[in-house]
This record gives C-alpha cells, sequence and structure tokens, in this order.
C-alpha cells in the first residue's frame, strides 16, 4: 500500500506514466482527476499528500480545504491559479 496519494487535477495528457513511476518509487500512488472547478478539486483531491496542478483554480478557498497536502506542483510556466499567500500559511510548498 502507497504511504502518500498525489493527484493530477486536470486529466489533460493521454499518459501519466512517467509521474506514476517515479512516485511509485518514493512510495506514492497517483491519482488521476478531471478538475476544473474549486468543488471539483476539493472533492477530489482534498485528502493528497502532494498535487500536481494544471490548469484547476487552487485557490484559498481549496488550499484551506486540503487536510494533508505538503506540495503543490504547477505543470507549464507560472501560478497565476494558485493562492501563494495562502500556500504559505498552510505551509504547503
Amino acid at each position: 500500500m502507497a504511504e502518500f496519494t498525489v493527484c493530477v487535477t486536470d486529466k489533460r495528457h493521454e499518459s501519466y506514466d512517467l509521474e506514476r513511476e517515479i512516485l511509485q518509487q518514493a512510495g506514492a500512488r497517483l491519482e488521476v482527476c478531471r478538475c476544473e472547478t474549486e468543488e471539483d478539486i476539493l472533492r477530489e483531491c482534498s485528502q493528497a499528500d502532494g498535487i500536481l496542478l494544471d490548469q484547476a483554480p487552487m485557490t484559498r478557498r481549496v488550499i484551506m480545504g486540503l487536510a494533508h497536502c505538503k506540495v503543490i506542483n504547477r505543470y507549464g510556466a507560472g501560478y497565476d491559479n494558485v493562492d501563494l499567500e495562502a500556500c504559505r500559511e498552510r505551509g504547503i510548498q
């Protein structure tokens, strides 16, 4: 059984095999979700230890609702959809 859970918020790629392989080696299980709204993220990812984010809205409301999250990694360039102040308050990298 995996020690950690990492969620991909936006299922936008054909395969997440590389991410899954790397995370398995680190003792984590990858869950690929299709999140477009705050409610989607809260429903699908609230128990994740880590999040791989693309375009989904990582707002203050969402960040405060993440029970165990330690890290949010943004695919691509920029971080305009991530509330950095809320992340700092929660100690999320």
